[in-house]
């Protein structure tokens, strides 16, 4: 009867053994998919862009200002651009400019009124 309940004591303990290894080999799946999901998180952490920093948005912005500056620079020494400003200030000139002049003749028309007289 020891014998027996021996024998029944060691396929109980067997079962038992089959029981956690099937469960241990379960947890051993999971766990693997879960190592699998945090390479992959870590990777695409690595892919993601460098955050923005102050310091580069002033770069950015020195750089913006310094293109701008030089475009305005460029421009202004143009020689198309020098000629229209040399014409631009003859004509506004008070002695000899043509805005003058033609303010003198509005003035002059703005004193002449038509007059009605009888024949």
């Amino acid at each position: 009867m020891s014998h027996d309940l021996l024998e029944n004591r060691v396929g109980e303990v067997e079962r038992e053994q089959a029981r956690q290894g099937a469960r241990l080999e379960r947890i051993e799946l999971d766990m693997s998919k879960a190592n699998a999901g945090i390479d992959k998180l870590l990777e695409r952490d690595q892919k993601r862009p460098q955050a923005i920093t102050w310091p580069a948005i002033a770069g950015v912005a020195c750089g913006l200002a310094a293109v701008a500056t030089v475009g305005w620079w460029l421009i202004g020494s143009a020689p198309a651009v020098q000629d229209l400003d040399r014409r631009l200030s003859k004509l506004d000139d008070p002695d000899i400019g043509r805005v003058r002049v033609l303010e003198k003749r509005v003035d002059k028309l703005d004193g002449w009124q038509p007059s009605v007289v009888r024949n």
